[in-house]
């Protein structure tokens, strides 16, 4: 959005840029620019060294949070969104083993972090979390979401670094600007379905027929179809955002960039203004439990018409 310039500045910008622009008005809802928190564990992890890059790169403003500040808690108090990039669990929580590295850079976050991360959404904050951190976020939180494909032995399931096929909700902040049909890099990403008890939004998903592979390569797309690939999981007062994927892989998908930058900004300012969209995803049906599926696929758009976004 470009304001406070003259008609003939504008339209100078627009023609040396070769912008797509239109002229409108200045009304709308004021929302505060979210403090941003980007968790940077002592036990070095590649993922937030590219999410770091990519912010500063593109002039975000936000803070690095180490385990200490975690622990510490009241994290509502300094930040509004908090990211996790794409790290396992144990990275999270255990750290480096203590008498490996010199003790201020042993452990990690820890069961009091894990509180404090839980108080922090539950008040009203955002978790931004994408592939392996999207589990720790799941476990650690009880969050009533499933990754479908966690069980399925790598001999019928695999998907490994390919580019795919996404169907996503423009609607949804986090999906804002993207195509409804978009090209998204994975990599062991999970890949999600919801139980009785959620209460939330799906704004990407796979298709669900034939192979959504693009590029890289893929077994077992029977596992995909239908599936989730993106959830805005209300938890207490806050939000907790899955990423099945990787929107940032080592600062290549360009495409996919506007994902993360959506998902660092969306504050519950933001979230307030999401509008609905009930019909865009349902449960798959599960093999051989037919009635059974379509009764919970009909219960969870219930439940999003039921969940009052904040």
């Amino acid at each position: 959005m470009i304001s406070n310039l003259s008609g003939a500045a504008v339209e100078a910008i627009v023609g040396d840029y070769a912008l797509q622009a239109e002229r409108g008005s200045v009304s709308g809802t004021l929302i505060r620019r979210p403090r941003i928190g980007l968790y940077r564990p002592w036990r070095a992890s590649m993922d937030e060294g590219w999410t770091r890059w990519l912010l500063e790169q593109y002039g975000f403003q936000f803070s690095s949070v180490y385990n200490h500040d975690v622990v510490a808690g009241d994290l509502g108090d300094r930040y509004d969104v908090i990211v996790i990039g794409d790290m396992s669990a144990s990275q999270i929580t255990a750290g480096f083993a203590r008498g490996s590295v010199p003790p201020r850079y042993a452990g990690g976050i820890g069961n009091e972090g894990v509180r404090a991360l839980d108080e922090f959404v539950r008040s009203g904050g955002t978790l931004v979390t994408w592939n392996s951190s999207s589990i720790f976020a799941v476990d650690a939180l009880h969050l009533p979401v499933k990754n479908a494909t966690a069980d399925i032995p790598r001999d019928e399931f695999f998907l490994a670094g390919s580019i795919v096929a996404m169907t996503v909700d423009p609607s949804h902040p986090v999906m804002s600007g993207m195509p409804e049909r978009s090209k998204v890099f994975v990599a062991r990403s999970p890949v999600f379905t919801v139980e009785e008890e959620f209460v939330g939004s799906v704004f990407a998903k796979y298709q669900s027929e034939g192979s959504p592979l693009l590029s890289g390569y893929l077994l077992g797309e029977e596992h995909l179809q239908g599936f989730a690939s993106g959830l805005d999981v209300y938890h207490g007062d806050g939000h907790v955002i899955l990423l099945g994927m990787r929107p940032q892989w080592r600062g290549q998908p360009f495409g996919n960039f506007r994902i993360v930058f959506n998902a660092a900004l969306y504050s519950d300012g933001v979230a307030n203004l999401a509008p609905a969209n009930d019909d865009f995803w349902v449960v798959p049906e599960e093999e051989g439990e037919e009635g059974e599926a379509n009764d919970s696929g009909s219960g969870q758009r219930d439940r999003r018409m039921g969940g009052e976004r904040r």
